[in-house]
């Protein structure tokens, strides 16, 4: 009999526990989501606040990194895995980025532009570029070939160029001699005597003297495919080395004739130049116009970072040139277009 009113004691102890913890839990609770309530905004405040402070030791972590340990923060070099920067060549970029931008409904992260070797530095587009956080593209393109380069005629012109980026201050990418692997431009295979060895040698010598020029990132821009296929113009035997090459670039263009999609165009040198273990970005391409051109720009660029993770940007050749580049050649191919916009 004990034994069962022992029992029947121990029970009643359990319960009246459970009890006390039943409600000690939910007045916690209604205490909780009463403040969560009071001030909503306050918990996504330090949501917000974890994420930034995440991204911000990503970004040291990128400066870093950097090459000769110089301390570059540039708004271009993203440490996150799935963004992507876009950007545009607009043909005059003071004249036609407003329109272009509200065209599309999004301002660039990249604006395009062709520089001679004869020209000044576009310090024009400081105001419109790079105090409006863009990054400026620079083609810088050559009227002579690399024999003309090495032999230290043209150093003026190099360092002028390299003082004036400087001065800029603003995020650069430069591209000198892009699409080399094409035998069309001056700089271009087996124009004045060029090759791959010449091309080299003309990089580093160019490279040298922006070492102190933290404002500028160098991109080695190759066609998608080499004319001619040739041993002695692939890909590999154009880069410079690691420590002269920031970005790798490819530029490519579906003509229309035939009609090449976006991964025809790509996926195979998107694999080639994967060896080089370098950011990517497409940093010339776009389509001719036609019933298909919308098409071609919802399933290559928006879907490029699923196809393509290595790729950190693009660039679009908005210009009437050798076909309709622009992505207003019909309705269709302007609201795919701003769809696509990262």
């Amino acid at each position: 009999m004990r034994t069962y009113f022992l029992e029947i004691n121990l029970l009643l102890i359990a319960i009246v526990l459970i009890s006390i913890f039943l409600v000690h839990n939910d007045i916690y609770r209604k205490y909780v989501l009463s403040n969560q309530f009071k001030n909503p905004e306050g918990s996504s405040q330090q949501v917000q606040a974890q994420v930034q402070n995440q991204t911000q030791v990503q970004a040291q972590v990128q400066v870093k990194d950097e090459p000769g340990g110089q301390q570059k923060v540039l708004s271009f070099a993203s440490t996150s895995p799935t963004a992507i920067q876009w950007g545009s060549y607009v043909g005059d970029g003071i004249k036609n980025l407003p329109s272009f931008e509200t065209l599309v409904g999004k301002k660039v992260d990249i604006l395009a532009v062709f520089v001679g070797w004869n020209d000044d530095f576009p310090t024009e587009l400081l105001n419109s570029v790079g105090n409006s956080g863009k990054t400026l593209l620079i083609f810088w393109e050559p009227e002579f070939g690399y024999d003309n380069v090495l032999d230290s005629s043209h150093d003026k012109d190099i360092q002028s160029f390299a003082s004036a980026a400087k001065m800029y201050g603003k995020p650069i990418i430069l591209v000198p001699f892009p699409e080399m692997n094409l035998n069309e431009e001056a700089w271009g295979y087996g124009k004045n005597g060029n090759s791959a060895k010449k091309f080299v040698a003309a990089w580093q010598y160019v490279h040298n003297y922006f070492v102190d020029v933290p404002n500028v990132k160098f991109a080695i821009d190759y066609n998608n495919e080499s004319i001619p296929d040739t041993i002695d113009n692939k890909f590999e035997v154009y880069y410079p080395g690691n420590a002269y090459v920031d970005y790798v670039g490819l530029s490519g263009f579906n003509y229309g004739s035939p009609w090449q999609t976006f991964d025809q165009l790509f996926s195979i040198a998107i694999k080639n130049v994967s060896i080089f273990d370098k950011p990517l970005y497409i940093l010339s391409t776009a389509s001719a116009a036609g019933s298909e051109k919308a098409e071609w720009i919802y399933d290559g660029l928006g879907n490029i970072s699923q196809k393509y993770p290595s790729i950190k940007g693009w660039v679009w050749f908005n210009y009437d040139k050798e076909e309709d580049w622009e992505i207003n050649s019909d309705n269709a191919s302007l609201q795919a277009f701003r769809s696509v916009i990262p």
